[in-house]
């Protein structure tokens, strides 16, 4: 029996703490108040009980009220195999637990079988000492030293005497070989005498154990049946998984064949996506130098010009810079007239007053300046243009006025659609209840009285019992009633059925028929706002064309243009502010260069503007022009450098071409369009043999299994649903045949012979069988006791000695080979072949005997109780040369049985695998 693992859920200072033991030898480590002792009183307690607190002197582990009082130990290699024993205390009362090997915990009322019957005390007598133990032998004087010496061979017989005696006697009570008296010797006898009844009961009852053979017999053929069908339904469930993946199976073989017939090319890694890279930069590259192309608006050449006749330039700018040589002298007029304006307030005020009314009218025509002005309308062509948009606006008027009958009719259309839906679910739900309302229970019921009539019948022909016609007859008569009744009420609810689905399709139709009107009257009316909206456009295409045929520019506002007369307002205001420039005598400033004033004037506009208009507007017009002639001399220096990045770009792209080229002559490839193809073709095949990896570990190998049979899966699923068949008809066969052999078995037993006297005899061989175990359980206890402790004082003596012997060798080194009992004293053979009184042994070398008597003890006496063995703190007082001795000779111990050694010595732990130290 070996620990394996400790598992304390409260005892003295341990709470909630697992340890795990090695089957040899194991080294807890602590210092003084560490938990040694509790961790070994731990141990105990669980084996043979928690400490009698009523003791004197006994120490309570019980002092956490918030955990439970106890735990576990898991023990290997003890006569029931893998076991776990529990001890808790609850209130009070012990409570022990045992699970053996992987059955449930159960809870026992002892471990006593588990641990051969011993006590604690007994225990720790063979196979546990502490320090206590050993100084108590070391201090002995010589004689008693001897004595106590050699008990530790023997005592253990003395133990055991005591135990087997009651065991004896409590076997005797129960049975002797030649007795009458014991219980078990009368229970045999009553055995013997009811299986002798038994037996001729049963000689006149031999139909009786005929039947029973046969329904043992349909039973086990039964069993083997339900096996087979267990087997058939197994199959079948795998050939419909198979026939769910015949898609994926098929797939995977296609696939298969594809890959099979492709050969790939074996790129190098890395290849496609080289491919790819310069494909990609190459088109970045073009892409560039295409949006670069873009960004050079003027050529080389035009770099060098002036922008006399650019598309750009607008007429004013035109005239201005085709008269170069009067410009800069007609500017510094209409500065000297707008310093001259600047200084009369009052005209400046109404200029400014007219000025902005001016510009309000343009901004309500949608003009920045006079020159985008159209004509005026005539009064007839206002005339004109206004009727008809009023006809149109007063259909917009009508129609507008119509959209609310058609938001009534679209209201309408959605009510006839939730009407119809609606319609549609009670319909299908009344789809749902055909089935119910044309089926009768009373048919299905019929039928089956009717299939009992002909069991009973066929059973009328087997047995000859009138019995059986009768109920047959009965039974078939009733069926018959029940099916026709059945089948009348499955036609009349066949009639109502389709008399309410005719009435469902009408009412279906209806609403259909009503949502088309109301969908034609709306899309009748959407085709009238269709058309309006149409010609709105054309009228006002129509309108801008008109503006912009007079003169006008096409940010016009043309509504605004036919429904006001700004443009005759604003010519208005333009000669109102002219009058007043004349009356000031500002004109003057236009004196030099009247004709080219005036040759701008016309330029400009078609309209007559003011001399401050045009004044302005010839500011402009220079200003802007000196503007573009600034930009177009920046133009001129940023080309130089976008022509520099121009060639890097088609630098780039030559390397990228020649790249591209190198990659198609090391590939063996005439064209781009080429590896593209086969690239692609690569993929498509790289993505297919995935798909086949993919289908290849994730279809079920035996759905692949029964796929590669030579029949289909849809004719094993055949074969399987009619081999299912037989095998339930079987079974159904041999169930009504065991109901009759069970039947008339019952009616033999009804007798009550065979039956009590089976009962009695059973009774009575229980009843002796308890006895027997008890007997053989003392008896086997005794064996066990006796086996532990073999042959009496002389014999035992001479064994202990013999193992004593090699074991004080072995820990003195040799300085010490053996010893000798005689005359009640205890002599040792030194190495100089001296014999040594005790009292001339040092006390450590004393340890070494006490050590070296126990273990022989253990194997001279107890070779047949292997249980783990506890040492508390037994050696730290000794010097280190023998203490290592004994520590390397309790590890040469410990791989025949388990020892735990508790100590404060940390050289313990020197040259041990970390899993045998655990340090406290």
């Amino acid at each position: 029996m070996k620990i394996q693992k400790i598992e304390i859920f409260g005892y003295g200072k341990w709470v909630d703490q697992t340890f795990y033991l090695e089957p040899n030898l194991n080294v807890f480590i602590g210092g003084n108040g560490s938990g040694k002792s509790t961790l070994m009183s731990f141990i105990l307690s669980i084996m043979f009980g928690f400490p009698n607190m009523r003791r004197k002197h006994s120490r309570n582990y019980d002092v956490n009220p918030n955990v439970n009082y106890g735990g576990r130990l898991y023990l290997t290699d003890t006569i029931y195999g893998q076991v776990m024993i529990e001890r808790i205390k609850q209130q009070g009362r012990q409570q022990l637990f045992m699970t053996v090997n992987d059955n449930p915990r159960e809870e026992v009322s002892s471990f006593d079988e588990l641990f051969e019957g011993l006590s604690k005390e007994d225990y720790l007598t063979y196979f546990g000492f502490d320090e206590e133990d050993l100084m108590a032998f070391v201090w002995e004087d010589e004689d008693q030293f001897a004595k106590s010496l050699v008990s530790l061979g023997v005592s253990g017989r003395q133990v055991l005497n005591g135990i087997t005696p009651e065991l004896e006697a409590q076997a005797a009570d129960l049975y002797l070989p030649n007795g009458q008296k014991p219980q078990l010797n009368q229970e045999l006898n009553q055995v013997a005498a009811s299986s002798q009844r038994l037996d001729q009961a049963a000689a006149n009852e031999q139909n009786y154990f005929a039947l029973e053979e046969e329904l043992q017999a349909n039973q086990a053929e039964l069993e083997d049946l339900r096996q087979q069908e267990s087997q058939a339904q197994d199959e079948q469930v795998k050939l419909q998984i198979a026939s769910q993946e015949t898609g994926s199976v098929e797939e995977k073989n296609a696939l298969g064949f594809e890959l099979a017939g492709y050969d790939f090319h074996n790129f190098p890694e890395g290849a496609a996506e080289t491919w790819h890279d310069l494909n990609q930069d190459l088109a970045r590259y073009e892409d560039q130098m295409d949006q670069t192309d873009g960004f050079l608006v003027l050529d080389e050449d035009q770099a060098e010009e002036e922008p006399a006749q650019d598309s750009l330039l607008t007429i004013g700018q035109e005239w201005v810079l085709n008269h170069d040589h009067v410009s800069d002298q007609m500017l510094a007029e209409a500065r000297a007239y707008r310093e001259q304006l600047n200084s009369d307030e009052a005209l400046k005020e109404q200029l400014i007053q007219k000025r902005y009314e001016e510009h309000r009218l343009l901004a309500a025509l949608g003009a920045e300046s006079i020159d985008e002005l159209p004509e005026e309308l005539t009064a007839s062509e206002r005339q004109e243009w206004q009727n008809r948009r009023q006809e149109l606006d007063n259909r917009r008027i009508f129609y507008e006025n119509t959209k609310h009958d058609l938001q009534d009719l679209m209201a309408e259309n959605q009510d006839l659609h939730d009407e119809y839906d609606e319609v549609q679910s009670e319909y299908n739900s009344f789809k749902g209840t055909i089935k119910e309302r044309t089926s009768s229970w009373l048919k299905t019921f019929g039928l089956i009285l009717i299939v009992l009539a002909l069991i009973l019948a066929i059973l009328y022909f087997v047995t000859d019992k009138p019995f059986m016609m009768g109920s047959g007859l009965a039974a078939g008569a009733l069926g018959a009633l029940f099916t026709i009744i059945g089948f009348l009420q499955s036609g009349l609810g066949k009639r109502s059925v389709k008399k309410e689905s005719q009435a469902f399709d009408l009412d279906l139709r209806d609403i259909e028929s009503e949502q088309a009107e109301i969908q034609r009257r709306i899309d009748i009316q959407n085709d009238q706002l269709a058309e309006l909206e149409n010609e709105s456009q054309n009228f006002m295409a129509e309108l801008q064309a008109l503006v912009q045929e007079k003169g006008g520019s096409e940010y016009i506002q043309p509504l605004i243009w036919l429904d006001h007369d700004y443009v005759a307002q604003i010519n208005a205001l333009e000669a109102e502010s002219n009058q007043l420039i004349q009356a000031t005598g500002a004109a003057q400033y236009a004196a030099a260069h009247d004709q080219e004033w005036q040759d701008y004037a016309q330029a400009i506009s078609n309209n007559p503007l003011s001399q401050d208009s045009v004044f302005q507007a010839f500011e402009d017009d220079y200003h802007s022009l000196r503007q573009l002639e600034m930009d177009h001399a920046f133009t001129a220096q940023t080309y130089q450098a976008e022509k520099n990045q121009k060639q890097e770009l088609h630098q780039s792209i030559q390397s990228l071409r020649r790249a591209r080229q190198d990659f198609l002559d090391r590939y063996g490839f005439e064209s781009a369009d080429e590896v593209e193809d086969v690239l692609a073709k690569e993929a498509e095949m790289l993505a297919k043999k995935e798909r086949f990896d993919l289908l290849n570990h994730s279809l079920n190998p035996q759905a692949a299994q029964l796929h590669d049979k030579d029949e289909t899966i849809d004719q094993q699923l055949e074969d399987n649903v009619h081999t299912l068949g037989q095998l339930t008809q079987r079974i159904q066969d041999l169930v009504q045949r065991n109901a009759q052999l069970e039947m008339q078995i019952r009616e033999l037993e009804a007798s009550g012979l065979v039956s009590k006297l089976q009962a009695d005899h059973a009774s009575d061989v229980d009843q002796a069988y308890d006895s027997a175990v008890e007997w053989a359980a003392n008896k086997m206890a005794v064996s066990t006791f006796e086996q532990a402790s073999v042959g009496e004082e002389g014999e035992a003596l001479e064994r202990v000695l013999g193992h004593a012997n090699r074991y004080l060798y072995d820990l003195s080194n040799g300085e010490l080979e053996k010893l000798r009992y005689q005359n009640e004293t205890v002599e040792v053979l030194s190495e100089d072949n001296l014999w040594l009184a005790v009292d001339q042994l040092s006390r450590g070398e004393k340890a070494l005997l006490f050590v070296a008597m126990r273990f022989a003890f253990l194997n001279a006496q107890l070779g047949q109780l292997n249980m783990p063995i506890l040492i508390d703190e037994a050696f730290a007082h000794i010097d280190d040369y023998y203490r290592q001795n004994i520590y390397r000779f309790l590890d040469e111990r410990s791989q025949d049985q388990q020892i735990i050694l508790l100590t404060i010595d940390e050289s313990a732990a020197l040259n041990r695998a970390s899993k045998e130290v655990t340090r406290i």
